[in-house]
């Protein structure tokens, strides 16, 4: 969820995930297709929400950083499996990772985009569920099978910020949430 949930009780676990919200700022103009201005918005929303989950207590709360989950997908899974006291075996994990790989996920996704795609265009009103509608008018797909969308996956790489936003999109990212990313840790410098 893209909300502040409460801990009504101490048997919920919640799990996170953060991204430095610089490349989330791309991610949403992007994939959502946002302009900046709306996307900044969300960023900033977004590290509220970090702090949010980050204050939980750390049996209640487990945090994941979006490069650690992209860098190494089965120590992170085996984290998942450890902290909701799961115990699965790392065969299983392995095969799922496997499964969810970015590159087969990608794949998957513009295949029943395509699907849907020609399915829509025939009249058949059996996909406009999977059909989701962009800011911009433009409509993207939804699996409702594992609830990746149409280019949730793409060419882009962590950092590359810096080279698609303009300096003063930059600069206006850096007012807004600079000290938050300083006191987090992250690299606030401006170009490569």
């Amino acid at each position: 969820v893209h909300s502040g949930l409460r801990n009504g009780s101490p048997s919920n676990r919640f799990i996170s995930t953060f991204r430095d919200p610089r490349d989330a700022v791309v991610s949403f103009m992007r994939f959502m297709r946002y302009d900046f201005d709306r996307a900044l918005s969300a960023a900033t929303i977004w590290t509220q929400l970090c702090d949010h989950y980050r204050a939980f207590p750390p049996d209640l709360s487990l945090c994941l950083d979006y490069d650690r989950i992209i860098a190494d997908p089965l120590a992170v899974a085996g984290r998942i499996s450890n902290f909701l006291e799961l115990d699965l075996p790392a065969g299983n994990i392995a095969r799922v990772i496997t499964q969810f790989e970015r590159e087969k996920v990608r794949r998957r996704v513009e295949a029943l985009r395509d699907e849907a795609e020609r399915s829509h265009a025939v009249g058949d009103i059996a996909v406009a569920d999977a059909l989701m509608l962009n800011p911009d008018g433009t409509m993207r797909f939804w699996d409702p099978q594992t609830g990746f969308q149409s280019d949730h996956v793409s060419d882009y790489r962590d950092g590359d910020w810096r080279i698609l936003l303009t300096e003063d999109q930059k600069r206006r990212l850096d007012e807004t949430i600079g000290d938050w990313l300083a006191h987090h840790g992250y690299d606030r410098r401006l170009s490569a």
